[in-house]
């Protein structure tokens, strides 16, 4: 799947929000930016169980390395803390995933079926049935969620770690917090292998 800021094969002549064609048990989404309309996003639509659905907007690995952070045994539980206070919108997502909120957006972790690749998701879950006109409206509602948000995090990202963070890390030690980074990381172990097993 493509990275959501990356469509590769928007359909000539599109504008607007876009559905694609399905292929591989998943439908591509793609949004045009309303500011910068030659700037486009996608995500996927798809099928996680009967009569449950999910939007989805690829990152690769992008989140790999903030959670070597999270679960480093000494600072995680530091790094925790200091993300909260310069992400809001990423520990906002963390947060919905460990309360299984699901449906506000959290994010996923599975293997895409194009590359064989592990990537992430932010995934916004949808209950409908295919067969139902209310289906599609379902179905794009949560892609677009777990888009705008994806956008939302990118902004966060944008404020980068700073040194004097690091040092402010070094120096608290490990103590406070890392249950949390336990209770994320125990969540999103669930949600993979839900989604795996799909």
């Amino acid at each position: 799947m493509d990275h959501f800021c990356s469509p590769s094969d928007v359909p000539a002549g599109a504008a607007g929000a876009v559905l694609g064609e399905v292929s591989n048990g998943r439908c591509p989404v793609y949004f045009q930016d309303a500011v910068n309309p030659g700037r486009w996003y996608v995500g996927y639509v798809v099928m996680i169980d009967e009569g449950i659905g999910a939007g989805l907007a690829c990152w690769g690995q992008d989140f790999d390395q903030y959670f070597a952070l999270i679960n480093d045994p000494k600072f995680g539980a530091i790094y925790v803390d200091e993300f909260r206070k310069q992400w809001r919108v990423f520990t906002k997502v963390l947060d919905q995933t460990a309360d299984e909120r699901y449906g506000d957006g959290a994010l996923a972790q599975f293997v895409d079926p194009d590359d064989i690749n592990r990537k992430w998701f932010v995934a916004s879950m949808f209950a409908a049935d295919p067969d139902t006109a209310q289906f599609t409206e379902k179905a794009v509602a949560a892609t677009v969620r777990s888009v705008e948000l994806s956008l939302a995090i990118r902004a966060d990202f944008r404020s980068p770690i700073s040194p004097v963070t690091f040092a402010r890390v070094f120096f608290r030690g490990a103590a406070a917090g890392a249950a949390e980074a336990r209770r994320w990381t125990k969540h999103l172990d669930w949600l993979t292998i839900l989604l795996e097993d799909s």
